[in-house]
This record gives structure tokens, sequence and C-alpha cells, in this order.
């Protein structure tokens, strides 16, 4: 998926198309996984969002950047 995104797109857009398909087979292969109406892997999902949030949040005001 890496080369054939990378191959035909200029820099950034390979990257980002090639993020944004990779998040896209994620939730799909977590809905097919979970199963019972894909609930489980929307909790799962929204979790991992939010603890990322906050953890940066908080790594931000231990670290804060100073450039």
């Amino acid at each position: 998926m890496d080369y054939v995104c990378g191959g035909w797109l200029p820099d950034p857009w390979g990257t980002i198309v090639g993020a944004l398909i990779k998040v896209v087979f994620f939730v799909v292969g977590m809905l097919i996984a979970c199963g019972s109406g894909g609930l489980g892997a929307v909790t799962y999902v929204v979790g991992s969002v939010i603890g990322q949030i906050v953890l940066m949040r908080i790594l931000g005001i231990v670290f804060p950047m100073t450039a």
C-alpha cells in the first residue's frame, strides 16, 4: 500500500493518502473483528483518541516546548 500511494502522488499527498487509507482499513478491520454492530470497536477508538489527547496535554505541561 505504501508503494502504491508513494509512487504516483507527490510527496506530501502520498503520505496523507497513505495515512488515511491505513486509518480506514484499521476501522473497517476493527468493525469486522468486533462484531455486535461495532460498538466495541467504536468505544475502543474513541477511548484511544481521548487517552492520546489527555496524555499529550499532560506531557506538554510536564515538558514544555521552548524554542
